[in-house]
């Protein structure tokens, strides 16, 4: 996989569109997560493939999302998932390079 596409599309989404253009994997959403977390002021937050890619999401602090308050916030919160849906080593991986991107 071509990681830094991924980032680069992430980046694309949250800054080009207005409305933000949505996430369509997970991937892109672990992404999102990390570069929301370094714009926040934030702690990269502890991830590993097998952890449930739903409950990360909600796990997300309000004050996280306020930090931000921008697009990156708005495609996190929109983003849609399923309950079985995993982090995967990939996932992990853009999740860390989103994170070190801003």
């Amino acid at each position: 996989m071509v990681y830094e596409l991924t980032v680069q599309s992430v980046k694309l989404k949250s800054t080009l569109f207005t409305p933000p253009s949505r996430l369509i994997n997970t991937c892109e959403a672990t992404c999102a997560i990390g570069m929301l977390y370094k714009k926040a002021g934030q702690p990269m937050p502890q991830v590993k493939a097998g952890d449930n890619l739903g409950k990360l999401i909600e796990s997300i602090p309000q004050q996280v999302y306020d930090a931000e308050g921008g697009n990156l916030s708005e495609i996190v919160r929109n983003y849609t998932w399923f309950d079985s849906d995993e982090v995967t080593e990939d996932a992990a991986i853009t999740l860390r390079m989103g994170y070190e991107a801003i």
